[in-house]
């Protein structure tokens, strides 16, 4: 019994991530802008899309190009929703070599949420995007929130709302900075990697379990030999890189929906003795788990229907595991 019941735990924890549902269109900018960076990109095409109220991508809104900053400012005109954010093209400086490249034929992308006017666009915001299987508005904010965890931010800040920049007054956007710098710096160090694309792919795949438990000590140990050569990253770079330790030993944290999910069924099991288990708490659970969207919560509705079946066939009447 206690087996089944570390199993399921295994089998739940292994899908944490962040799961939404519901789009909210009331509110929302009427000019959106923002930098795309990795360093900053120019001349690069952008290209606004809109959401359509399933959370599915929707028509071409604007398009313009970026500043030789990587700046970008649109006119969204009447539309009030949640947006996705395309950049293709244009050059860019990498700081850990300094060479002149070429973004041709690459693109990276970022969701934003409706009522924000600023969204980044940076090889972190299109992590967080590959994590979406849905652009609705809960999806998308929380999904950003996961992946801005890499800073060690609060709620309220996030990827998309944060300038990168190593020189800037913030230290939001020094620590942003950094991380996009580091990543320039691992690539670098990586023969391997031929590009942002091969890198954010290789970022990518560790974070399927939601560690970064493969990447994550080459990451660091790069993000920490660039900060080695610039005057003033010492704080800044030993927080970040504690922070990539961090995700490396315990990964994300479950954001939104599935929150509540992992919450529910902590509960279900703790009431759980050698006999039986809270009929309320397991359909508390069992509630949670089905209304919850999103590819990883498909991982606590099998657990929920895995539990229901071990129930009832073990033994009539009586909730036991």
């Amino acid at each position: 019994m206690k087996k089944f019941l570390c199993l399921l735990v295994a089998i739940s924890l292994l899908g944490l991530c962040s799961a939404c549902s519901d789009s909210d269109n009331n509110g929302g900018p009427t000019t959106l802008s923002g930098t795309a960076s990795k360093g900053p990109i120019d001349s690069a095409n952008v290209k606004i899309y809109s959401v359509t109220d399933a959370g599915a991508k929707g028509k071409l809104l604007n398009s313009t190009k970026t500043n030789s900053s990587g700046k970008y400012q649109v006119d969204l005109g009447n539309y009030k929703g949640q947006v996705i954010v395309k950049v293709e093209g244009g050059t860019y400086e990498d700081e850990a070599t300094g060479d002149k490249i070429n973004f041709a034929n690459k693109k990276m992308r970022a969701a934003q949420v409706a009522s924000k006017n600023k969204a980044m666009v940076t090889p972190f915001t299109e992590l967080a995007v590959r994590k979406m299987n849905t652009y609705t508005q809960k999806r998308v904010r929380e999904s950003n929130q996961q992946i801005s965890q890499f800073l060690g931010t609060d709620d309220q800040a996030s990827i998309t709302d944060i300038e990168p920049n190593t020189k800037g007054k913030d230290l939001e956007e020094q620590k942003y900075g950094l991380l996009l710098a580091g990543f320039s710096q691992y690539i670098k160090e990586n023969a391997t990697i031929g590009d942002v694309e091969e890198a954010i792919k290789r970022f990518e795949e560790d974070l399927e379990d939601n560690k970064l438990d493969t990447v994550g000590k080459s990451f660091q140990e790069a993000t920490q030999e660039y900060a080695n050569h610039e005057k003033g990253m010492e704080k800044i770079s030993d927080e970040i890189t504690k922070r990539i330790d961090d995700l490396s030993e315990n990964g994300t944290e479950a954001t939104g929906d599935l929150k509540d999910v992992k919450n529910k069924l902590v509960d279900f099991l703790n009431s759980c003795n050698s006999s039986e288990c809270s009929k309320d708490k397991y359909e508390s659970f069992k509630t949670v788990a089905n209304s919850a969207q999103g590819k990883e919560a498909h991982l606590f509705k099998a657990v929920a229907a895995m539990a229901d079946i071990y129930l009832k066939r073990l033994v009539t009447g009586v909730w036991m595991l």
